[in-house]
């Protein structure tokens, strides 16, 4: 191998090097930002629902008095009907037209979630692992 190779490749590894060095470094600042943005944020803490906790066994775990108390505090809203449109039979009304056993392919095509537990696990989060707002149909 010729000597101008050998010093190439030294070259490339050099670079190499350098760039991991300064990834790492990226990545530990950004850490540090977002353990710092955590830190002063007012929002550190979400509240756990009362039956989530009582299944985990965490009802006799202590809660920081200085939280405040968000128990059944949800934003709901009521339909508008316009003067000017007709009732619509919405699907909302209706039994629903899905069942546990649908294929993964037939989710994705309704849903765009890539299975059917993806989809669940969805919804058990976005309804706080509240079963009575999972199976509530308004």
């Amino acid at each position: 191998i010729s000597d101008e190779l050998r010093a190439a490749r030294t070259e490339r590894d050099m670079y190499k090097a350098k760039s991991e060095l300064y990834h790492g470094d990226a990545a530990r600042a950004t850490l540090a930002l977002n353990q710092t943005f955590e830190q002063i944020s007012d929002e550190q803490h979400v509240p756990i629902n009362p039956r989530v906790k009582r299944a985990a066994n965490l009802e006799n775990h202590t809660i920081d008095p200085l939280l405040p108390s968000s128990l059944g505090k949800f934003f709901h809203t009521r339909p508008h009907q316009s003067k000017n449109k007709k009732p619509r039979d919405m699907s909302v009304h209706h039994e629903p037209k899905v069942d546990l056993n649908m294929a993964d392919a037939e989710v994705k095509r309704r849903t765009g979630f890539p299975t059917m537990s993806a989809l669940l696990a969805y919804i058990f989060i976005i309804c706080n692992g509240d079963i009575d707002i999972v199976m509530q149909r308004e």
